[in-house]
């Protein structure tokens, strides 16, 4: 909060997309926080504790840094909204082009409550609290979720930090340049909203046409124009939809050659030569000088989503739906389904376990030989009352070279249960989102217990989506199915 005392020491901000802290159960206004602007203070952090002041401290003496940007939301049980990938993706990339420094999140990682030795440990009105949390579950759809799943938001927010890795030292000497026709206000719908970061020389154009939860005027055939001391940039005429946010660079070096424009946004540099970009338009970029031995790929967004950069005796680039994790003993490869893999440059060697196929353009392809199997999931009503509805779920048919197995559990009504025997294991409060839930921790158990709490259709709740009403509740399991999660390690060679 803006009126935290420093004492002394570098102050640091956050930012929510929404605020299920918030008593009210309506939509709640435009946040502010996808808006170019000055102001470091979100009103809304806290707020459940009262408004505070504004920024209570001298920001031309201190840099523009976070530790609080919401990578999710952890709703409460009067107010459900649900946290995007676009929603934070596109407020950090908002935030950046706000001058921020520094990208820090709450939560990065969700996880479970422990259980106390005489009660619960969460957040609720019985400890004082004006909220309600679930019991159990803090998974707050964080960019890492509760089971350690890789979410969307954290291939998302990825494509900032990638770039952040390679590109950061000098953006950081950048200043946030907010022109007077950026909008001052969120409910601004109609008007672009843009911010540059430069140093008089070169720096970044941001574009941000996104409202969570709202419709933004498209623009159409805007040409976009950075005007410097001595000269002035064009970028090609492009459409600008509802809902999209971008930055492109301008006057970027690339060895002895200068990228004056390009209309796509940086991603990472591969062996201090291969300046990797992303865009779904057709990329068109002006050069000053020769490229040289430096050469640009361009890859899709979704491709940039899935891209990680990994170092052997070269750098290389690897897009795959799963995660890409480099430690001591190698690559590992973690997702569901078959593993592939889309690699530039191409290993020396195929790695263990996987073939090689086609190539797709300069990227090589392989393929895990290794086929995860589908467990068969089923369930059975096994009581039911006014109160709740009591399920036996079973697993059959598990993989034994599965590294997790996930169920995914449909249902509607107010909240959930699970349990494993007698021992309470994990809670849900229904959000219109699929419960997901990873078994390994528990030990791949074949038989669960789950309680489904009924939802009424005058509950003080906020819900974005409600589901079917039946006799004025919803109480009822839709379905389960479920998905292994396979680990491939590999040695570069």
């Amino acid at each position: 909060m803006g009126g935290a005392v420093t004492g002394g020491l570098l102050p640091v901000m956050g930012g929510y997309c929404e605020a299920p802290w918030d008593q009210r159960l309506t939509e709640i206004e435009p946040s502010g926080n996808y808006i170019f602007t000055h102001e470091r203070n979100d009103h809304n952090i806290g707020s459940d504790f009262g408004f505070g002041t504004g920024i209570t401290f001298d920001m031309s003496k201190f840099p523009y840094l976070t530790a609080e940007l919401g990578g999710g939301l952890q709703v409460t049980h009067h107010r459900r909204p649900i946290a995007t990938s676009a929603d934070i993706g596109a407020m950090t990339m908002v935030k950046l082009g706000s001058g921020v420094n520094l990208l820090g999140y709450y939560m990065y990682h969700g996880g479970t409550n422990p259980i106390g030795k005489l009660s619960f440990l969460q957040e609720s009105k019985a400890t004082g609290s004006i909220n309600d949390l679930p019991e159990l579950s803090y998974d707050f759809r964080a960019p890492i979720r509760q089971y350690g799943q890789i979410s969307e938001t954290f291939k998302e927010i990825k494509l900032i930090t990638m770039f952040i890795k390679d590109f950061g030292e000098t953006l950081c000497e950048m200043p946030a340049i907010i022109p007077e026709s950026n909008p001052l206000y969120p409910t601004n719908f109609k008007d672009l909203r843009t911010s540059y970061r430069h140093n008089g020389k070169s720096g970044y154009i941001f574009v941000n046409n996104y409202q969570r939860r709202y419709h933004i005027a498209a623009h159409k055939n805007v040409t976009l124009t950075v005007k410097l001391a001595d000269e002035t940039l064009t970028y090609p005429a492009m459409d600008i939809a509802d809902r999209d946010y971008f930055f492109y660079p301008f006057n970027m070096k690339m060895g002895s050659c200068t990228l004056k424009t390009i209309n796509a946004v940086p991603l990472c540099k591969l062996n201090e030569r291969t300046y990797v970009f992303y865009s779904d338009r057709p990329v068109n970029y002006v050069l000053e000088g020769e490229l040289g031995t430096n050469e640009i790929l361009t890859l899709t967004r979704q491709e940039a989503k899935n891209a990680w950069k990994v170092k052997g005796s070269v750098e290389h680039l690897i897009i795959s739906d799963g995660a890409v994790l480099q430690t001591n003993e190698g690559i590992t490869l973690v997702g569901r389904g078959r593993a592939s893999m889309k690699v530039y440059p191409a290993f020396e060697k195929v790695p263990e376990g996987f073939e090689r196929k086609v190539d797709e353009g300069q990227f090589a392809v392989y393929e895990s030989q290794t086929v995860v199997n589908v467990p068969e999931v089923s369930y059975t009503l096994i009581s039911e009352s006014d109160e709740k509805k009591v399920y036996e779920i079973t697993v059959v048919n598990q993989d034994q070279t599965q590294n997790d197995l996930f169920l995914q559990i449909d249902y509607a009504g107010d909240s959930g249960k699970l349990y494993l025997g007698d021992e309470y294991i994990d809670d849900h409060f229904y959000t219109s989102r699929v419960w997901e839930v990873g078994t390994k921790r528990f030990g791949f158990p074949k038989k669960l217990r789950l309680e489904i709490m009924p939802l009424e259709e005058n509950a003080p709740i906020f819900l974005e989506k409600w589901p079917e009403m039946k006799n004025g509740r919803a109480l009822d399991l839709v379905k389960v199915t479920a998905e292994s999660e396979y680990c491939h390690t590999f040695t570069m060679m």
